[in-house]
């Protein structure tokens, strides 16, 4: 289970893999795609409210010019149905844009992930064969503070997510579907319990931080993804 962080974050270390942005000569770029589950529950307790801090924390992560604009967000937004509140483009140029969480009605994982699927292939489609090999694979951080209640079953649609995208799963408060999550994310290991907004603000946090390593070394962040923990 995931803690709030006590300390400031730190990068992890990625063991194992020589780096590969110098050794290839190519920045590589990744797509960072948030899935909000912005249904009725999440009015309660300023879950919403804390909900959008945290996409902006990571957002923020991910525009630091440290990163030399090589990140790219999306952000899809699912309650009875689901909508693309950002397409997905670079952190520099998203950042403070994303809008507030507004929750309402239900809460329909399908059609989040449905919608991610179409915006992530829809990024592909705008660039050249040459621009889509610069990409690594992409990372998709669903967050969701309760149970899929309307429509169709999700795994399907997260099967078919996870061929193309590490799909990391949280859940946020305690009313949440940890045994749903569990079995959507890319393996048990990517998904994360979260006790607050506190919470999730350190946890999106340190999710930048991760993907901001190994997109550095040139790597899929698969693996790291799977290690993130409370620093002590």
């Amino acid at each position: 289970m995931y803690h709030p962080l006590t300390q400031p974050l730190v990068a992890p270390m990625v063991t194992g893999v020589a780096p590969r942005q110098g050794w290839q000569g190519i920045i590589k770029r990744q797509r960072v795609g948030l899935l909000r589950d912005v249904s009725e529950s999440m009015s309660e307790d300023a879950k919403a409210a804390d909900a959008s801090r945290a996409c902006s924390v990571l957002v923020q992560t991910l525009a630091d010019p440290v990163n030399k604009d090589g990140f790219d967000v999306g952000v899809v937004d699912f309650t009875t149905t689901a909508r693309c509140v950002q397409t997905f483009e670079r952190a520099t140029v998203v950042c403070g844009r994303i809008p507030d969480i507004v929750p309402d009605a239900s809460t329909n994982v399908t059609a989040g992930i449905e919608e991610m699927l179409r915006q992530l292939d829809a990024a592909d489609a705008t660039k050249t064969s040459q621009e889509r090999d610069r990409y690594i694979r992409p990372v998709v951080i669903l967050f969701s503070d309760g149970h899929h209640n309307t429509g169709a079953d999700p795994q399907p649609a997260a099967a078919i997510l996870k061929e193309k995208a590490d799909f990391v799963t949280a859940a946020f408060g305690d009313d949440a579907d940890h045994v749903l999550l569990k079995e959507l994310a890319t393996s048990p290991q990517h998904f994360y319990a979260l006790k607050d907004g506190r919470a999730l603000r350190n946890f999106l946090a340190h999710v930048g931080v991760v993907v901001m390593s190994t997109r550095q070394n040139g790597i899929p962040a698969t693996k790291a993804l799977t290690q993130i923990k409370p620093v002590i």
